[in-house]
C-alpha cells in the first residue's frame, strides 16, 4: 500500500496495479473502514481498480492523521468482507443489440456463444463513473475481447449494456458512448432521489440472466405499477 499527497487536499492510496478481485477487495475494506468512520473533514471517498482517493478539508484533519488512521483500524479493515450478489435481466434480442455483428466480426463467433459467455460469467463491480450509476464489471471472458467502437456514439440509450476491452458495463442514462452496445436491461439501474441512487455498488457481485422480448416488457411494466419485487434481484 502507498500512500502519498494527491494535490493540496487530497491523498491517494494505492495498491498494486492490476485489475484483480484480491485488489479490489483491499480498496473495498479501505473505503468501507473510512465511510463507517465519519471522520470530521473527509469531503469524499473515491474507490477505483486499486485505489482508494481521499479528499478532505485540511483546516480540520491532517495527511498524518489520516494516515494513523489507517494504522489503527488494521485489525478492523482485516475483517471487513462485504459482498452482495445481483441478478439482472438482460434482454439480447437484435433491436436492443446493436453491435452484436460487430462483436460477432471480432470475436468469431456467433450471437448464442457471446450471450452464452457473457451470461456464464459472474462479474465484479469494480467502479462507478463516468455518469452516476455507470458500473464498470469485470472481467469479460477473453473470448469476448473487443475494442471499443472507433466512433462513439452520441446516444447510447439508458439500460443498455455494452462490452470493450475485458470488462462490461451498463449506461444508467442516455449518454454518448463507445463501448460495444449487446443489450438492454428493462430495470432503472438509478433508483431516484433517495440513497442508495445506484442499483450497484461497489464490489457487488452481478450476474445477467438473458431474458426475451415478452420477459423485458413484462418487467418494465411491472416496475411502471410500482409491483416489481426488487428482492427477487438479490441472493
Amino acid at each position: 500500500m502507498l500512500i502519498r499527497p494527491y494535490g493540496k487536499e487530497a491523498i491517494l492510496i494505492e495498491f498494486d496495479q492490476l485489475i484483480s478481485p484480491k485488489i479490489h477487495q483491499e480498496v473495498l475494506k479501505l473505503y468501507t473502514f473510512f465511510k463507517n468512520q465519519n471522520i470530521e473533514g473527509v469531503r469524499s471517498l473515491i474507490p477505483a481498480y486499486c485505489s482508494l482517493t481521499i479528499v478532505f478539508d485540511s483546516s480540520k484533519v491532517t495527511i498524518p492523521q489520516l494516515k494513523k488512521q489507517i494504522e489503527s483500524g488494521k485489525s478492523e479493515l482485516a475483517n471487513l468482507n462485504r459482498q452482495r450478489r445481483i441478478r439482472i435481466p438482460l434482454c439480447y434480442a437484435p433491436d436492443f443489440a446493436l453491435d452484436m455483428e460487430e462483436v460477432m466480426q471480432q470475436t468469431g463467433l456467433s450471437a448464442s456463444e457471446i450471450i452464452a459467455l457473457h451470461t456464464a460469467q459472474e462479474y465484479r463491480v469494480y467502479m462507478m463513473g463516468f455518469v452516476p450509476g455507470f458500473a464498470y464489471l469485470g472481467k469479460l471472458d477473453t473470448a469476448l475481447y473487443c475494442s471499443r467502437k472507433k466512433m462513439p456514439r452520441q446516444r447510447v440509450p439508458s439500460g443498455a449494456v455494452a462490452i470493450a476491452a475485458f470488462q462490461t458495463a451498463v449506461y444508467p442514462l442516455s449518454t454518448p458512448g463507445g463501448w460495444q452496445i449487446i443489450g438492454n436491461s428493462p430495470l432503472p439501474f438509478l433508483k431516484g432521489s433517495i440513497p442508495p441512487f445506484s442499483l450497484f455498488s461497489i464490489g457487488d457481485k452481478v450476474f445477467f440472466e438473458a431474458i426475451d422480448i415478452e420477459q423485458y416488457h413484462q418487467i418494465k411494466q411491472l416496475i411502471k405499477e410500482d409491483s416489481f419485487e426488487w428482492e427477487q434481484l438479490y441472493d
